[in-house]
């Protein structure tokens, strides 16, 4: 399998990141060929550079995952159930919604609700085998570029 990805055409490390991330999707084989073949003997500043580029975009890819995750499982989806909460209550009148157990028991449920339906797209996320194989080739490409060496 011939790639038309060249990961040295650019010099922006956003670009770089871009095209190893394509070419490990692609065929991580050619991406290990295009680095052994650019980074020769005596060229460990370029190489420590390229790793510095595209390790950083990639822990900074990472980053931004984790924070879109925390904001939407750490504030969104609980509010969310306190809102549905305050909707069902006010529906029902003053004299259920003053009752602290109802609150409580209409809260779990919502919860176990959301955590359910979050189960339920992590599983389905997970059985995607295209993005799994995405994933592990991704991974494949950035332990091999981490542990590329020259001397």
């Amino acid at each position: 399998m011939s790639s038309n990805i060249n990961l040295f055409e650019v010099v922006d490390s956003k670009e770089q990141y871009e095209k190893f991330t394509a070419l490990a999707n692609e065929d991580y084989t050619e991406l290990k060929n295009q680095i052994k073949n650019k980074f020769q003997s005596g060229q460990k500043e370029e190489l420590l550079e390229y790793k510095v580029n595209i390790l950083a975009e990639h822990a900074y890819k990472e980053n931004d995952i984790s924070i879109i995750n925390n904001l939407l499982f750490g504030i969104f989806l609980p509010a969310i159930v306190t809102y549905a909460t305050a909707i069902l209550l006010n529906g029902f009148g003053k004299k259920i919604s003053s009752e602290p157990i109802i609150t409580s028991v209409i809260q779990v449920i919502l919860s176990a609700v959301v955590i359910y339906a979050a189960i339920i797209a992590l599983y389905r996320y997970n059985k995607d085998i295209n993005k799994r194989l995405k994933s592990i080739s991704l991974n494949r490409a950035i332990v091999f570029l981490e542990n590329y060496e020259i001397d």
